[in-house]
């Protein structure tokens, strides 16, 4: 059965529990290999003072295409072309509406050895460019009866995934208001395929403020649901559990990387140093009322455990656990058939934009604040040195 509008109501149910319950996935107790990520780049781009054709600001996505270099979605309106040595080769765009123009380019991709994909989420379009940043065509994602400011979640080998919010969920008393995502299958010629099912998007909190009425703030603690595409698989992690969810196009589970049954409980002690390091941020004759906010806000029983998710060309789940105090330093690394199989460190700071077989590519802020994308050796433990 596809994911359409003959959808069972079991598998209706399915969807709306988060893609569904799962098998017990084992808890993680073998000690994964250290995979290494180098320390000197192979490759950084922004680091010039005199040419500005290296400068870099605002970037937002990054692809390794390793012999044929790297392209960089640089302040909104642009894609800079680098050699694999990283020199400056074209850029590509202008601040425009026009064919080949940009206002805000928030994904990139690859497909094959000679196509580039750049969505821009202000025109709601996505673009197609050759290797030498050439435009060769575009299409708007633009469907009143998906929903409205269509994100692209990833690259299938039959189109794209595309995310359309619905409607909050807006209690008529106040408390949680929520959100979801229509996902849907785009074909690369734009036409829309299918409706693959909806998840939850995200969560915000229906304050009452003086002369101003009901304002709507993101709750603490709420989870981020984070999802991803490539191939014939799907990606989800509904953000409180350690894990994801993959599943085919049909919506059958394949496997779920992580656990389940890792979760980790939203304690006092954590609410009470959350509230001291907000309170610090305010006004001594505002924090009395932050506080009560902020306490009305924190309906949480459990912290949301994964702060961000990748899912590289060879098809591993990469996942950064968030603690109490902030995201850890390491990634850890499940394999397509959902077991872990090695940590990555990555220095602090520093925003994880592509993984290729052998390379991660890096955003990082140099010493005056300016953008710096640097592509870094990825040493696998079954790579060779």
């Amino acid at each position: 059965m596809r994911w359409s509008t003959r959808l069972s109501s079991a598998l209706t149910l399915l969807l709306l529990s988060g893609w569904g319950i799962v098998p017990m996935a084992s808890p993680l107790e073998a000690q994964p290999a250290e995979w290494r990520v180098e320390s000197e780049p192979l490759v950084l781009v922004g680091a010039s003072v005199d040419d500005p054709r290296d400068q870099l600001d605002r970037v937002s996505a990054a692809v390794w295409l390793g012999a044929r270099g790297l392209v960089i979605a640089n302040g909104g309106a642009e894609l800079r072309f680098h050699d694999a040595a990283g020199s400056y080769r074209t850029t590509s765009g202008r601040s425009g509406e026009g064919p080949g123009d940009f206002r805000s380019v928030t994904w990139l991709a690859a497909s094959g050895d000679s196509l580039i994909l750049a969505y821009d989420q202000r025109l709601q379009r996505v673009s197609f460019l050759d290797t030498d940043g050439a435009h060769l065509r575009s299409f708007l994602l633009n469907d009143p009866r998906l929903g409205v400011g269509p994100e692209v979640g990833g690259l299938l080998d039959d189109g794209l995934l595309t995310l359309w919010r619905m409607p909050p969920l807006i209690p008529a008393l106040g408390g949680l208001s929520q959100r979801r995502f229509r996902l849907a299958l785009h074909g690369l010629d734009g036409d829309f395929r299918r409706i693959l099912g909806e998840g939850p998007a995200g969560e915000a909190f229906i304050v009452v403020v003086p002369g101003r009425g009901n304002v709507l703030r993101r709750a603490p603690f709420s989870p981020t649901p984070r999802y991803a595409a490539q191939g014939e698989r799907l990606y989800r992690a509904e953000g409180v559990a350690y894990a994801v969810d993959v599943v085919d196009l049909d919506g059958g589970l394949q496997v779920t990387a992580g656990d389940r049954r890792d979760r980790v409980e939203l304690s006092d002690a954590i609410k009470e140093a959350f509230l001291r390091d907000t309170l610090r941020t305010w006004p001594s004759d505002s924090q009395r009322r932050i506080e009560r906010e902020f306490q009305s806000m924190m309906v949480h029983e459990e912290l949301p455990l994964v702060h961000a998710m990748r899912v590289d060309r060879l098809g591993h789940v990469w996942l950064r656990r968030r603690g109490p105090n902030g995201p850890q330093s390491h990634w850890d690394v499940f394999s397509p058939e959902g077991d872990r199989v090695a940590r990555v460190e990555l220095p602090e700071h520093r925003a994880l934009l592509d993984v290729t077989e052998d390379a991660v590519v890096l955003l990082e802020s140099g010493s005056y604040g300016e953008d710096l994308v640097g592509v870094y050796a990825l040493r696998r433990a079954n790579s060779r040195d």
